[in-house]
């Protein structure tokens, strides 16, 4: 009799385990079914991981790394995030105005003063106009550097962050500072240049020692001094960038990530990302009141979408979600953070055009309905 009833008893805890398993082994045949219609009709190449919580439940890697050295890949590969680096760029600068060292709404000329080498005896009138803010939001009318005459030229040869801004310091403003929304690399690369000014250390050593390290963080990196190609030497798990051409897939060429710098040098793997997400959004890397600035809606930018620090705040599933999207020389990147339901979707790929930005918006949706 007493050997029935541990026997019975067994039998109800194995029931209510499977019961509480059930859900979490549907999810990632959910997903698989869902990709295999996509991928019928779009070039499937990168990683998707979907999470929620702490918890990670997809995680999956398709596609070559590198095809001419039959390198396919996986969950550990790298990938160049591009713009996303925007959103570590803000958040390292909120940092700093967490810790008193710098103020939203001062003027550039406050940090980076008349006297400063990077101005050469010549500081532009709009170091004094436009705000730190106004930097962050899109909002400094700044001219973009990409767009230059001889942005190609400058493009060829590796510079340092100071020699970056140096390159679009003496253009005029595009528009008046704080009056309207026009995105800008310059902006967050200006950004970036303060962040080293202020805190006495590269940008990258600034993002290991408040970000990376404390996080432990091993597959992510902001190696803006160097070339893409001289890092794929080193490091196999670095996946090589393709474009589209004539429907094949040929490398999409060298990256200057010196020119990338803090508007979108970083690489990471999808695992890191969403770790570094998955902190930021619970306040345990900068307190709640700096993440409410910097996913709170200052502007509305052409898709209808809010503009925080680093950050897009999008409402167009019914719902609230944070995101950010990058797209560099072959890469191409996004996130999407459901606050409320703390869901996260990441796609890293390194195929131009694929197709994976509404990707991104059907697989949050499907993981929110679920």
């Amino acid at each position: 009799m007493k050997n029935t009833t541990i026997y019975m008893i067994g039998l109800m805890v194995l029931g209510l385990i499977m019961i509480t398993l059930i859900p979490s082994m549907e999810r990632p045949f959910i997903f698989d079914d869902y990709l295999k219609t996509y991928k019928k009709e779009n070039v499937l190449n990168g990683v998707i991981l979907i999470g929620k919580g702490q918890s990670i439940i997809y995680h999956e890697a398709f596609g070559w790394a590198n095809k001419e050295k039959n390198s396919r890949n996986t969950l550990n590969t790298c990938f160049l995030i591009g713009s996303i680096t925007k959103t570590f760029t803000a958040a390292a600068l909120v940092l700093l105005v967490q810790k008193g060292l710098i103020t939203i709404d001062a003027p550039v000329s406050e940090y980076l003063t008349k006297s400063h080498i990077i101005w050469k005896n010549k500081i532009p009138d709009w170091a004094s106009q436009i705000t730190i803010h106004q930097l962050l939001t899109h909002s400094s009318g700044l001219a973009e550097y990409v767009t230059l005459p001889n942005f190609d030229e400058f493009y060829k040869k590796l510079h340092s962050s100071y020699e970056l801004i140096q390159f679009f310091a003496c253009e005029s403003l595009k528009a008046k500072p704080g009056s309207t929304y026009s995105y800008s690399g310059s902006s967050y690369n200006l950004l970036g240049v303060i962040i080293e000014v202020i805190s006495r250390q590269s940008y990258s050593n600034f993002l290991i020692n408040n970000f990376f390290c404390p996080l432990k963080l091993r597959k992510i990196s902001a190696p803006h001094t160097h070339l893409l190609s001289e890092l794929q030497k080193s490091n196999s798990e670095i996946a090589t960038g393709y474009s589209i051409l004539n429907n094949a897939a040929v490398p999409a060429g060298d990256v200057n990530l010196s020119t990338a710098f803090a508007e979108a040098s970083i690489i990471s793997n999808a695992a890191d990302l969403y770790e570094w997400l998955n902190t930021l959004f619970s306040n345990k890397i900068i307190d709640s009141k700096m993440v409410n600035k910097m996913t709170k809606s200052y502007l509305i930018n052409s898709d209808g979408n809010g503009v925080g620090y680093g950050i897009y705040i999008d409402k167009s599933l019914g719902y609230e979600v944070f995101t950010h999207s990058g797209r560099i020389n072959g890469f191409e990147s996004i996130f999407l953070y459901e606050p409320k339901k703390k869901i996260t979707v990441i796609i890293l790929s390194n195929y131009m055009k694929s197709n994976i930005y509404p990707l991104a918006y059907n697989l949050m949706d499907l993981t929110y309905q679920k």
